[in-house]
């Protein structure tokens, strides 16, 4: 008991100057006796105890300690940064309002009516103040959260996008989200002085996040990505299917490419597919089993309207339209279709497999130049063949694009290393590449992958490579 109060005393005394917190805040990572989300993540997701945010434990303490007066490491395990706020969890503010003295004997009430299962549960809590006897109801439904679009329902999570939502706390425990929502707005309105104004950490959680990202190309254009970090995700998830195909074929560098024998179809005098099924069946992104050889779209002679309106139906053909760099050409995207009918989208995106071959000019060619002249992206390249002169002295034997005239790489030459990168093993991801950079000491001239894959020389790229 001694010992605890002679630690309790030490911190309290140690975050009364700037400096004090932070050390004491470095003295309590290093312990790791903190949540791990005080910590950077490894590319695994597991914490780097190299790498604390000592800011964040620091700030944490100083309004847990000074402003409601918590003891230490309640505040670190209560306290939660969430979209840049700081926020109580749920239980420990409800802790405080019963200690607080503020709370009307016997007024806290918790009513819940309906069921999940009906779809009709609803969540009421009401309290009074002991000060001033003021009397405040909040309440809660699924209506509620449908129309702030939060339920989760058994369709989406089984949906093509279901990985989004399963991780989702208001999937997992539907009926504690329900609960923490009145409770929220009770305690900010009611008993706003107990807990300065604070979020819970549940309903934090929930307040959306700028997702929206803007990039300018070269040539002036600009590309409006609606969700950056779901895009991200889905990317990750394409590109780890590919790694996993690298490894069980055997391929060493990425840029190998070992087609199955050709085999022709007398009995179909159309035009043949260039892909030939190397499996019987395959898992679609969306987690359903799809046959290789039922009902395909015959691509020839469709124009790039068509073309476009059969990939926007499928939001894995949409992720690899905007993938791979160039114009949304008729030989784009026939490719990506092509792909997707034959289970090897992921291949197609990574450059494992070659582009479709231009079909002679007609007349039906020739009227979709019209429409494609409105796309914004630079001119097509075939993916990891760019025009640029190449270099390959690292020990992947990729292929490194020397700088144009102008002493650059253009975005479709930089979006193809940046793919190169993650076609490797072990995968070059911002982590990692941060990792490696301040080992070499290019950090204070690149600060981040994006910087060093557009501006870094050949030479300095394979260093990075051959360290990886």
């Amino acid at each position: 008991m001694e010992t605890e109060k002679r630690i309790v005393t030490f911190i309290e005394k140690g975050i009364e100057t700037i400096e004090g917190a932070l050390q004491v805040a470095n003295f309590l990572l290093e312990s790791r006796v903190i949540p791990y989300h005080f910590y950077e993540k490894l590319p695994d997701g597991k914490p780097d105890f190299t790498k604390g945010k000592t800011g964040a434990v620091a700030g944490v303490l100083v309004h847990g300690i000074g402003t409601l007066h918590l003891p230490a490491m309640t505040a670190l395990q209560n306290i939660i940064p969430v979209n840049g706020l700081l926020s109580i969890k749920g239980d420990l503010a409800k802790s405080m309002i019963f200690s607080s003295g503020m709370l009307h004997k016997d007024s806290w009430k918790e009513v819940i009516t309906g069921t999940i299962e009906d779809g009709d549960m609803e969540v009421t809590i009401t309290a009074t103040r002991e000060d001033n006897g003021l009397t405040l109801s909040k309440s809660f439904s699924i209506n509620d959260a449908k129309r702030a679009g939060l339920w989760i329902t058994e369709q989406q999570v089984n949906g093509q996008d279901g990985w989004k939502f399963k991780s989702s706390p208001w999937w997992k425990y539907q009926k504690r989200m329900l609960y923490y929502r009145p409770l929220g707005y009770l305690a900010r309105d009611l008993f706003g002085d107990v807990l300065n104004n604070m979020y819970i950490t549940e309903e934090a959680m929930d307040m959306p996040k700028e997702t929206i990202e803007i990039i300018e190309t070269e040539s002036g254009a600009k590309i409006t990505i609606p969700d950056k970090e779901h895009s991200q995700k889905r990317a990750e998830k394409m590109t780890s299917r590919v790694a996993d195909k690298i490894k069980t074929e055997g391929f060493s560098p990425v840029d190998v490419v070992v087609l199955p024998p050709t085999v022709v179809n007398e009995s179909k005098p159309a035009k043949e597919s260039p892909f030939i099924p190397t499996k019987e069946s395959y898992e679609g992104f969306n987690g359903e089993t799809k046959q290789v050889g039922e009902t395909k779209i015959n691509l020839e002679g469709l124009n790039t309207t068509r073309l476009l309106e059969i990939i926007n139906s499928d939001m894995d053909m949409i992720e690899a339209m905007q993938m791979i760099p160039g114009k949304n050409t008729n030989k784009k995207l026939k490719g990506i279709v092509e792909a997707h009918q034959e289970g090897e989208l992921a291949e197609y995106v990574a450059g494992l497999l070659p582009p479709l071959k231009e079909e002679p000019k007609d007349d039906n060619i020739q009227q979709n130049k019209e429409f494609e002249k409105g796309n914004v992206i630079e001119k097509n390249t075939d993916f990891f063949e760019p025009e640029k002169k190449e270099t390959s002295t690292n020990k992947y034997d990729l292929a490194i694009p020397e700088f144009d005239a102008e002493g650059k790489r253009e975005f479709s030459v930089v979006k193809q290393l940046f793919n190169k990168m993650m076609g490797i093993t072990p995968q070059i991801t911002t982590p990692r590449y941060m990792e490696l950079a301040e080992k070499l000491g290019f950090l204070t001239k690149y600060k981040d992958k994006e910087i060093f894959i557009k501006e870094a020389s050949v030479d300095e790229i394979n260093l990075l490579l051959d360290l990886n």
